[in-house]
C-alpha cells in the first residue's frame, strides 16, 4: 500500500486508475470463478476461497489494462505518469509471481485436501485414516518443482506418473517456464496499455484486444502437449516458448508507441 501510496501521490488521474483496475480485477476474478463454482455440488466457503488464487494472475493484467485504459483513455500521458504506471505494473508482476509460485500451489493442495476430507466424511470413514493427496505439477511451490524436474526422468514418466499431468520432461519445463514468464504479463499489458492512450476510443479498443488474443494463442499453441501446441512451434525450447507471448506482444506495444511517436510530415500542396 505504500507503493501504491507513492506511485499515485498528487496524481488525480493516477488514483483512478489504480482504483478502476482493482474494480476490473475483482469483476474479472468473480467471472473466472463462476464455471468451477456452478460445478460444485455444495458451497464450501473454504473451496471459494483456495480457487480466488488460481485467477489472479490472469486477472491481474486484465484489470490494468481496463484501469489504465478508463483513468487515462484520449490523454497524452507525461513521461513521469508513464513511469509511474509502469512501476504499478512492476509491482503487480511481483505480486503475480509470489501468488502463482507460491499461494496458487498452496491453495491448490489444500483444495485437495478439502475435498478428500469431504469424501471421507459422506463415506462415513474417518479423516485419519485418509493418505494425504498426493502433489502434482499444479500443487508444487516453485521450488519444490524444480527439485522435482531434477529428479523426474523420462522413464519414470512413461512408467506412469499421473499426477504430474504432463506427458514428457519437455512439457514440464514448459510449466515450470511459465511460473516466471506468466506474472510479467502485468508489466507486458501495461505497456500495451500505454501505447494505445493517446489514440481514439476504436484504436483503445481493438488494439490491446488484440494484442490479448495474440498473447492467449501463442500461449496455447506454445503448449508442448498433443493437442494444444503448434508442431512448427516445438523446435524452440520451452523456455523459448514460455517467453514468446510476453515477447511478442511487448514488441508490438513498443513498436506501436514509436510509430505513434514519429512526427508527422506536413503534406505538400503541390
Amino acid at each position: 500500500m505504500e507503493v501504491l501510496r507513492r506511485i499515485t501521490a498528487n496524481d488525480e488521474v493516477g488514483a483512478r486508475a489504480v482504483v478502476y483496475s482493482t474494480l476490473a480485477m475483482a469483476a474479472a476474478t468473480l467471472l473466472f470463478m463462476l464455471p468451477p463454482l456452478r460445478a460444485l455440488s455444495h458451497v464450501d466457503p473454504w473451496l471459494v476461497l483456495y480457487m480466488v488464487p488460481q485467477a489472479l494472475p490472469l486477472t491481474i493484467p486484465l484489470g490494468l489494462i481496463v484501469g489504465i485504459l478508463t483513468a487515462f483513455g484520449g490523454r497524452i500521458v507525461s513521461r513521469r505518469a508513464a513511469f509511474r504506471i509502469l512501476l504499478l505494473g512492476a509491482v503487480c508482476s511481483a505480486l503475480a509471481f509470489v501468488i502463482l509460485g507460491w499461494v496458487v500451489p498452496s491453495a491448490n493442495y489444500a483444495y485437495q485436501v478439502r475435498v478428500a476430507e469431504r469424501a471421507a466424511t459422506r463415506a462415513g470413514v474417518g479423516e485419519p485414516s485418509q493418505p494425504a493427496p498426493l502433489k502434482g505439477p499444479n500443487e508444487l511451490t516453485l521450488p519444490e518443482f524444480r527439485r522435482m524436474y531434477l529428479r523426474v526422468t523420462t522413464t519414470e514418466i512413461a512408467s506412469g506418473l499421473p499426477t504430474y499431468g504432463w506427458s514428457s520432461l519437455r512439457g514440464l519445463w514448459f510449466m515450470y517456464h511459465m511460473r516466471w514468464a506468466l506474472p510479467c504479463a502485468s508489466l507486458v499489458f501495461t505497456l500495451a496499455a500505454l501505447s494505445v492512450t493517446r489514440h481514439r476510443r476504436a484504436v483503445r479498443m481493438t488494439v490491446p484486444l488484440a494484442m490479448i488474443a495474440v498473447y492467449w494463442y501463442v500461449f496455447v499453441m506454445a503448449a508442448p502437449e498433443p493437442g494444444l501446441g503448434s508442431n512448427a512451434l516445438q523446435v524452440l525450447p520451452p523456455g523459448v516458448l514460455a517467453w514468446l507471448p510476453n515477447i511478442l506482444v511487448a514488441g508490438a506495444a513498443l513498436a506501436w508507441m514509436a510509430a505513434g511517436s514519429r512526427p508527422r510530415l506536413p503534406v505538400s500542396s503541390q
